[in-house]
């Protein structure tokens, strides 16, 4: 197990640090953390959950809007990059779900394949 110093707020367990001083013991202000490093496999499937969780959000959203309930839009989210795809019928459709997209959280940036239906 590989376990590396962080700073508080970040680790697992914190650990007391004291000074001797004199015939006394005093804290030292600052805490040293210790948190379990993340190994490559660990952190890239963290990020598959977090793009799988930002991809629900967004399509949740969209399908909750009444004007967008019918439009065929899919979703996918990879690095944080939200991608819109399919065909909505107005402009204001449009950028309405890439709206959605951009305001939700986690959500780093948005690629907008989005196509207005012909009349």
């Amino acid at each position: 197990m590989d376990w590396r110093l962080t700073k508080p707020g970040a680790g697992k367990l914190v650990l007391g640090v004291f000074l001797i001083a004199g015939a006394g013991v005093a804290a030292a202000a600052a805490p040293l953390l210790l948190a379990q490093a993340q190994t490559p496999a660990a952190a890239a499937e963290q990020a598959r959950e977090r793009d799988a969780a930002v991809t629900v959000k967004v399509g949740a959203q969209i399908q909750g809007q009444d004007e967008l309930r019918d439009a065929d839009i899919r979703v996918w989210t990879q690095d944080g990059i939200v991608t819109l795809q399919g065909m909505v019928r107005s402009e204001a459709d449009r950028q309405r779900a890439l709206e959605i997209a951009r305001t939700t959280t986690g959500v780093v940036s948005v690629a907008d394949k989005l196509v207005v239906m012909q009349k």
